[in-house]
């Protein structure tokens, strides 16, 4: 179930007290359903040698307020949803409210339209955070799976490992359709040994196809917390998965669970558990207190670093049939320019 990173960190072990616990940082949280429908937590986390560990704890319940009579508790009690309703709590401006503790965490979006209802816009995973008091890092039982109440939040700074992408497509038919246009070049960034990878077919791999599956084997290999890159969520991730699947590739093996999953239409949103996707070009956006005349990378790049991307002539897809190792430099010239 569980990467280790030995590779990277020989000789460092994880910090552990003599009673077995273990301190760890956690990088993603989510959660998944057990065999009865109760959810597990799911923390993706790194020890403080840089090795990837994952830890499920079990009994922490969603719930939420209402405002309700006697009468209607009663007949919430026998919706085979609700788990347990609580007395007893008041909301800030002195309101008597009861705690709904239901079986699922969407089981709160569907009860709380009934009611007037208190803190049931809070995400299963952030109020987990909220009660537990984790911030950054818990000191747990050194196993996989361990009890809400074995949970201590510490404060912890681990190394998170970063991948950042870029992908380039044949252009040649106009706008990339990944239904259509293939994949042909692909740079990757690794933070841990600060290496850069090309694939590029069918110069290094015999066509797109295998390419891909070595990109899969690579993430798979490396084994980031993080993948991110410049309008990465927006295109490269879902390009990404609807091509492989249009060619008959599973892309399960991107996430560290085998799910993933990407919303109806091209370019939109995907979500790849067990690893965050994060947005440069969303992050940039956000740091910025006044509106840039362009976000594209280039622009950018020049703005901010007094650096361009690498040019080229006529379409991508030409270059990659006419002079792939020029392809090759603008791909990774890219990559560079958002690792810089």
């Amino acid at each position: 179930m569980y990467t280790t990173l030995d590779m990277y960190f020989p000789d460092e072990m994880p910090d552990t007290d003599h009673s077995g616990r273990i301190e760890l940082g956690i990088t993603q949280i989510s959660y998944t359903l057990d065999e009865s429908g109760y959810p597990i937590i799911n923390l993706y986390c790194r020890d403080t040698a840089g090795r990837f560990r994952r830890v499920d704890v079990q009994g922490f319940q969603p719930y939420f307020y209402i405002e309700a009579d006697p009468d209607e508790v009663l007949e919430l009690m026998k919706d085979p949803r609700v788990v347990d309703i609580k007395e007893g709590y008041r909301t800030i401006d002195n309101r008597e409210v009861y705690r709904v503790v239901t079986r699922t965490p969407s089981d709160v979006k569907d009860l709380r339209e009934n009611y007037r209802h208190y803190e049931a816009d809070i995400l299963f995973t952030t109020r987990f955070m909220v009660d537990t008091g984790i911030k950054s890092g818990i000191m747990v039982p050194d196993k996989e799976m361990v009890q809400v109440e074995e949970i201590k939040p510490v404060e912890l700074d681990v190394p998170t490992r970063i991948c950042i992408i870029d992908i380039e497509c044949d252009d040649r038919n106009g706008f990339p359709q990944p239904e259509r246009d293939a994949v042909i070049c692909i740079t990757a960034w690794d933070s841990f040994d600060d290496e850069y990878t090309t694939f590029i077919w069918p110069y290094r791999q015999r066509d797109e196809k295998e390419m891909l599956e070595m990109l899969l084997a690579y993430i798979q290999t490396k084994d980031p917390d993080i993948l991110t890159g410049w309008n990465f969520t927006n295109f490269d991730v879902p390009y990404l998965i609807d091509r492989m699947r249009a060619l008959g590739i599973d892309p399960s093996p991107l996430s560290r669970d085998g799910m993933v999953k990407n919303k109806a239409g091209h370019f939109s949103p995907a979500m790849i558990k067990g690893r965050v996707l994060f947005d440069l070009l969303y992050g940039y956006k956000k740091m910025q207190p006044t509106q840039k005349e362009s976000y594209r990378l280039d622009w950018i790049a020049e703005d901010e670093l007094g650096e361009t991307k690498h040019h080229y002539t006529g379409s991508l897809g030409n270059l990659w049939e006419n002079d792939p190792d020029e392809l090759i430099r603008y791909n990774r010239k890219d990559v560079e320019l958002c690792v810089e």
